[in-house]
C-alpha cells in the first residue's frame, strides 16, 4: 500500500478517468497510521493535506473526487495488486473474495451445529 503525493488533474486530459492508470511519481514517506480520520480520508500533518484511501472508496467516489479536485493537488493512498489493478471497495474480485469467506464461514457453522446435533443424539 502506497501513498501517492502528486496527482495533478487537468480538466483538458480527463477523457474517462481509471483508477488502474494511476502512477506514482514519488511515494510520501507519511505513515498511514498516523494520520488523523478514518479508513476514506485522513489529514496528513507534515503536508497538511488530506489523503484519500481509494481503496475504500467505489470506482464512482473515486471519478467524484478527481472531478471535484481537478487542477489542485490530491494525494492518494491505494492498493495495487501484482497484475496492476487498483483494488476499490466495489472491485469484483474483492467482492468475490468477500463471498466465499463469507461461504466458508457459514460452512463451518453449519458442520458445527451438525457435529453438535449428532452427539447431542
Amino acid at each position: 500500500m502506497r501513498i501517492f503525493g502528486g496527482l495533478f488533474w487537468k480538466s483538458g486530459d480527463r477523457e474517462k478517468f481509471n483508477p488502474a492508470n494511476i502512477r506514482i511519481a514519488s511515494p510520501c514517506p507519511s505513515d498511514w497510521e498516523q494520520m488523523v480520520g478514518d479508513e476514506r480520508v485522513r489529514h496528513c500533518s507534515e503536508c497538511d493535506l488530506n489523503v484519500y484511501n481509494l481503496s475504500a472508496m467505489t470506482a464512482r467516489e473515486i471519478e467524484q473526487l478527481v472531478e471535484a479536485e481537478q487542477g489542485r493537488r490530491l494525494c492518494l493512498r491505494f492498493y495495487r495488486r501484482a497484475d496492476g489493478t487498483v483494488l476499490t471497495a466495489n472491485c469484483p474480485w474483492s467482492l468475490r473474495m468477500l463471498a466465499r469467506k463469507t461461504s466458508r464461514f457459514a460452512c463451518a457453522i453449519l458442520t458445527a451445529f451438525m457435529s453438535v446435533t449428532i452427539a447431542a443424539a
